[in-house]
C-alpha cells in the first residue's frame, strides 16, 4: 500500500531528518554517545510525525525508525538472495519500497564487517571449501561437545578439527 502524497513527503523529510543527524545512526560518530545530541535530534523527528500522527513522542519515533529500517534490511536481504541464487536477470528481485534508496545512507552499518580467526587458513587441517568439516570445541571438565570454539574462561576447551570423507580420502579425521 503506498501512502498518501502528504504522508509520504512527510516520511521522506522524517528519513532525510534522521540522515542527517548520524547521532542516531552511526555507531562510529563522535556523538552516537551524546544525550544531548540524541535528544534534540529525537524532537525534530518528533514534531515532523507530529504531522501525520498528533499524538507521536520519542517511543513512536523510536518504533517508526525501527520499523522503516527493519524493512529497507528485508528488501536488502530479498534482493541480495535472488543474486546468489543465480536467478536469471528476469528472476532478480526487484526492491519494491518506495523509500528503499532513502535509506541508502545506512547501507553499510547494515553489513556485518570482516570477522577474523585466530585460526590459519593455510594449516593443514583446513580444507577451506569443504562444509562438512567442522571445528568441534571440547570440554573435558564438563564433557560438553558444541560446534563453536568460542568458549572462554576457566573451563577453556580444547578445539579439534574434524575432516570429512572427501578431504581425507578414507573415513574421515580427527586432528
Amino acid at each position: 500500500m503506498t501512502p498518501s502524497d502528504t504522508t509520504k513527503k512527510i516520511l521522506e523529510d522524517f528519513i532525510e531528518i534522521y540522515k542527517s543527524n548520524p547521532c542516531l545512526w552511526q555507531i562510529k560518530n563522535k556523538d552516537y554517545h551524546n544525550r544531548d545530541k540524541k535528544e534534540a535530534a529525537y524532537k525534530l523527528l518528533i514534531e515532523k510525525i507530529k504531522k501525520i500522527e498528533p499524538d507521536a513522542n520519542k517511543d513512536v519515533v523510536v518504533k517508526k525508525k525501527n520499523n522503516l529500517r527493519s524493512n529497507v534490511r528485508k528488501e536488502k536481504k530479498k534482493y541480495e538472495q535472488s543474486l546468489k541464487s543465480e536467478a536469471s536477470a528476469d528472476d532478480v528481485y526487484h526492491i519494491k519500497l518506495w523509500y528503499y534508496d532513502l535509506f541508502n545512507f545506512i547501507h553499510d552499518q547494515c553489513t556485518p564487517g570482516e570477522s577474523s580467526s585466530n585460526l590459519d587458513s593455510d594449516d593443514e587441517n583446513s580444507c577451506g571449501a569443504c562444509p562438512s568439516c567442522i571445528f568441534l570445541s571440547i570440554n573435558y571438565k564438563t564433557k560438553a561437545i558444541n560446534r563453536r570454539s568460542d568458549l572462554v574462561g576457566a573451563n577453556h576447551p580444547t578445539v579439534v578439527f574434524v575432516r570429512c570423507l572427501e578431504c581425507t580420502g578414507s573415513g574421515g579425521s580427527v586432528t
